[in-house]
């Protein structure tokens, strides 16, 4: 798969002006992961579609926490009143 991988993204390089760096495949997953993550896919049943054993691998791995996820909580806090 690897392979593959790396022979399309010459392909894609060869044609385009943008140049993409080499990658694995599991950058796919990691995306998927972590994009269904955000749009509000339960960890539970993300956990199930990935096959892992624990709640906590699948947290681990792939809940990145990104810049505007910070941002978005700290908004959250500010609306509720102490």
């Amino acid at each position: 798969m690897y392979n593959a991988l790396r022979s399309i993204i010459r392909r894609c390089n060869k044609n385009s002006s943008v140049v993409l760096k080499p990658f694995a495949p599991h950058a796919f997953r990691d995306t998927f992961a972590s994009r269904a993550i955000r749009a509000g896919v339960p960890p539970n049943t993300l956990k199930e579609i990935l096959g892992h054993a624990s709640l906590s691998m699948t947290m681990d791995l792939y809940a990145h926490v990104s810049q505007g996820d910070k941002r978005q909580a700290m908004e959250k806090l500010q609306e509720v009143s102490f």
